[in-house]
């Protein structure tokens, strides 16, 4: 301890006689003029941008630094010569008015947490090694360089008057001082002083003592407490420089003010040097280096190798000369490739392998990759010639494939693919949920309706559909010609098949034993629609039969959606595949293999070896959790297209020239249908009230397009598409009205005779629509009815349900309304019961009809009918997409289904080449 004279420390004339500083103020000189070097705030801040920027870049390593906080609780020694300061303060007053100081080496460095919590301080180191702890001094880094090169030149000023030599000495007496404001003077001690820099041996910012102990937090592995000193120093760093501009265009309108005074006053100086702003502050990147450097390499030996890389990599883009750095980045991302091959994920190892050669193209690392993926590659290559030559094609396909996943860049692969694919071409569509998973839902989901789109093959399958009708086509019929005024059609079958064509072959008398089980009363199969229209069928030959009507059928190819079982396959059909034969000649596609996340549909019959133009032989549906994770499989080349596009992305995937974007031929509606063996559901009020609850606009808007463009979904009146014959136009969407909706419910409650009980909604297995439900559920409970959601995964019985969120695509509204209607599928005359008098005969009616346009005019007015009872909700219909690759091939303009003409699509060679 030692004390320093008074002729050293010159009180400040202007500040001495103020209270309480302001850390902020400009300095003054004795004059009371501003001095040219500014002491600067502590507390100036960071416009909004500038902080956001500084956060978005620290609060990362931040977030990476979790997870190895170790509290300090005592300041550390320094391991430089130089001892360690540690925050001092001036004793007190000594005596002669000396001031009693620490030595430079009694000090110590400050604790990392008083650094974060004290008021900032510089340490004013003299030439006598004792040490003064003052406010933030200015300008800074640097200050002593400064103030000499501003007092340089000064001497160059020029005065042509005796006041102006004058002014300009006093100006290089201020430069040749440093106004200081002590931070902790004692309570008798004048806080403000000016000192004459020739006394100052150095100064040690604020900013370089939490760089230091930012360096020993380093060597003590504190990483997540070395980041938060590192981001307070960027932010002091970043404070300055806004205040250190400031200053400089404060200095220059003073110096033109001095140019152009009065002229006696008047003198002028050589020009400024330009303004020169520090990105960081001095030996700040050296430490934020060590910092990225020791975190990573503590993250890789927990196993946190990606992490690790990230850190790496970001020091290689700020320095990649650091020591070491090469190898450190090689040996992580050759950890990280080695998991991923182990794991056959070769797409993350090439990606892995991108990011190195990314920095260093020829790393050693890289290479030896470069070349084991190379040669694993070419080995399966080689495997699959050798399978395509023992005819084996699957397997070749296979083989191949995998090839290409590998490492696309080899040699001959190319050609390789081209060849081995075609004989074997599997087309993987990517799907949110597979058939045959646990639903609540008692109807026929989209999973199940698309998959037996692929694997049945109905004796006419529709084709085309317009405000006309519907269109369709047999691949089993050749022809079919009506006798006696169309009460007999004489059919005649096609007993050969096109190479393309999966379906086996099916006789007249296979057709024969379907119908006759299905208009006979004791099997399980029986159609009363389909008993009450075929009086017999005849069987001239293998190739023709003649089915006799009871009446006049109005539309003869919708009486057989149905496929038919072939009552001996081996007949016709040599070598029948075994998982298919227990459903032989339904079927043109069967289940082939079936997995946690996929399953795997293959042709019942395979093209034959030699045919010159092939087409696809397996369909595989891979399962992905969300639509997102569907489209980046899409994107990366794992599945060749999806039957489903989200709305918000048809748009992008249209403008994409990598993809067609197929239609559907018909949109999906959306309704509500009743339980007709709920008991409160019987009332007509409460399906009225339910009706009225619910805004479908907003609804559409909010739940189903949420933001995609509105042409894609439409509010309707009807449960049959607007492109459809069966749409009436005549009818008005039920309106909005929650108070008339509330009134209905307490009649409703009135007529039961007690409070509503819980109304159970099921829905399709489908987020979208899942959403919607739980937003009209809230709209009935305002108007107080209580609706409860099933769970999707719940194993219900049709008991367990009041109410149905529908979404389904009707193509045939004539043969669909009457199963749409009894909720049960059938075409019994005991499922009308619960609908009223005149709906039941008009029904029935319509089954009678043999006029196109009387039928059109009875559906039209049953519509209106069930629209006036509630006896559904209409709510809205939305458009669906199929996209594809455009190596897929052979789809339809306009899909009446996902698989429709599946067997006539050709999938071309492709594999993504494009580094991931």
């Amino acid at each position: 301890m030692t004390f320093i004279p008074a002729k050293m420390l010159l009180p400040n004339p202007i500040r001495s006689h103020q209270t309480g500083p302001a850390v902020g103020s400009r300095c003054q000189n004795r004059s009371g003029s501003a001095a040219s070097s500014c002491c600067f705030s502590s507390s100036h801040s960071n416009p909004p941008s500038t902080r956001l920027r500084w956060l978005a870049v620290w609060l990362v390593l931040g977030t990476l630094a979790a997870g190895i906080v170790r509290p300090v609780t005592a300041a550390d020694d320094p391991d430089s010569d130089d001892p360690v300061p540690t925050n001092p303060v001036t004793k007190s007053k000594g005596g002669d008015g000396e001031l009693q100081l620490l030595k430079y080496s009694d000090l110590e460095l400050p604790t990392a947490g008083e650094l974060l919590q004290a008021k900032p301080f510089d340490w004013i180191v003299l030439k006598t090694m004792d040490v003064l702890v003052v406010e933030p001094v200015g300008p800074r880094p640097e200050t002593l360089v400064i103030l000499n090169n501003e007092y340089e030149r000064h001497l160059k000023g020029k005065a042509s008057f005796t006041e102006g030599v004058e002014k300009l000495k006093e100006r290089r007496k201020q430069l040749q001082r440093l106004p200081l404001t002590l931070l902790d003077p004692g309570p008798d001690q004048d806080p403000d002083y000016v000192l004459e820099t020739k006394f100052i041996q150095k100064i040690e910012y604020f900013e370089d003592l939490v760089l230091r102990r930012a360096n020993l937090l380093i060597d003590e592995e504190a990483i997540p407490l070395a980041y938060d000193l590192l981001l307070f120093v960027d932010r002091r760093n970043r404070e300055n420089n806004l205040r250190f501009a400031d200053a400089y265009q404060s200095n220059k309108q003073d110096e033109a003010a001095a140019a152009t005074a009065e002229e006696r006053f008047r003198y002028t100086l050589p020009a400024p040097p330009p303004l020169k702003i520090s990105k960081s502050w001095p030996r700040f990147d050296e430490t934020s280096q060590k910092l990225l450097f020791k975190d990573a390499a503590l993250r890789s030996q927990r196993g946190d190798h990606e992490s690790a890389l990230l850190l790496l990599e970001d020091l290689w883009d700020r320095n990649r000369s650091y020591a070491d750095l090469s190898a450190s980045l090689g040996a992580v991302v050759d950890r990280l490739i080695t998991d991923a091959v182990g794991r056959e994920d070769f797409r993350q190892s090439r990606f892995f392998l991108r990011r190195l050669t990314d920095r260093d193209p020829q790393h050693p690392i890289a290479e030896k990759w470069r070349a084991t993926l190379a040669e694993k590659t070419s080995t399966l290559i080689a495997a699959a010639r050798s399978a395509a030559t023992d005819g084996d094609a699957v397997g070749a396909a296979l083989l191949v494939d995998r090839a290409a996943r590998i490492w696309p860049d080899t040699a001959g692969l190319k050609e390789a693919h081209r060849e081995l694919n075609d004989r074997f071409q599997s087309v993987r569509l990517g799907v949110l949920r597979l058939p045959g998973e646990q639903t609540s839902y008692p109807f026929e989901a989209a999973a199940e309706a698309a998959v037996n789109g692929l694997t049945l093959q109905p004796l006419f399958e529709p084709v085309r559909v317009d405000e006309r009708g519907v269109r369709y086509r047999s691949t089993v019929m050749e022809s079919w010609e009506p006798k006696d005024l169309g009460r007999q059609v004489q059919f005649t079958l096609r007993l050969k098949r096109a190479d393309w064509e999966a379906r086996p072959v099916i006789t007249a008398a296979d057709i024969q034993h379907e119908l006759s089980a299905r208009i006979d009363p004791t099997t399980s199969v029986f159609d009363a629609r389909l008993a009450g229209a075929i009086e017999r069928v005849d069987v001239q030959s293998p190739s023709q039969f003649t089915i006799f009507f009871r009446r006049l059928p109005l539309r003869l190819e919708s009486l057989f959606p149905f496929p038919v079982s072939v009552t001996d396959p081996q007949a016709l059909n040599p070598d029948p595949p075994t998982a298919a034969l227990t459903e032989f000649g339904r079927q043109r596609f069967y289940e082939f293999r079936r997995e946690d996340k996929q399953i795997a549909y293959r042709r019942v019959r395979p093209q034959p070896a030699n045919t010159k133009t092939r087409h696809v032989d397996e369909i595989v549906a891979v399962r992905y959790d969300s639509w997102e994770h569907a489209l980046q499989g899409l994107l990366r080349g794992e599945v060749v297209g999806l039957p489903q596009v989200d709305l918000h992305d048809v748009k992008g995937l249209q403008d994409d020239n990598r993809f067609f974007v197929q239609p559907y031929a018909l949109p999906v509606s959306h309704l509500i249908v009743f339980n007709p063996d709920s008991p409160p559901l019987r009332d007509g009020q409460l399906r009225r009230a339910l009706t009225l609850a619910l805004p479908r606009e907003e609804l559409v808007e909010k739940a189903i397009l949420s933001g995609a463009s509105k042409q894609y979904a439409r509010v309707t009146s009807s449960p049959f598409p607007t492109n459809s014959y069966g749409f009436n136009r005549m009818l008005r969407a039920p309106p909005y009205d929650p108070q008339r909706a509330a009134a209905l419910t307490m009649t409703a409650k009135k007529h039961l005779g007690s409070d509503l009980p819980v109304l159970h909604l099921v829905c399709a297995p489908d987020p979208q629509v899942h959403a919607a439900a739980t937003e009209m559920i809230e709209h009935w409970r305002r108007v107080g009815i209580t609706v409860q959601l099933v769970d999707p995964q719940a194993d219900l019985t049709e008991s367990h349900w009041d109410l149905a969120y529908r979404s389904t695509r009707i193509v045939e509204p004539l043969s669909e309304l009457w199963p749409l209607l009894t909720v049960h599928g059938g075409t019994s005359v005991e499922s009308l019961r619960p609908l009223p008098e005149r709906v039941r005969r008009q029904l029935l009616d319509l089954e009678q009809v043999n006029d196109w346009g009387s039928a059109i005019s009875l559906l039209q007015r049953i519509e209106t009918e069930l629209l006036i009872e509630t006896r559904y909700i209409p709510l809205w219909e939305i458009d669906e997409f199929f996209v594809t690759r455009r190596n897929l091939i052979g789809l339809p303009p306009r899909l009446m289904h996902a698989f429709h003409d599946v067997e006539r699509w050709t999938l071309q060679s492709w594999y993504p080449q494009e580094n991931p």
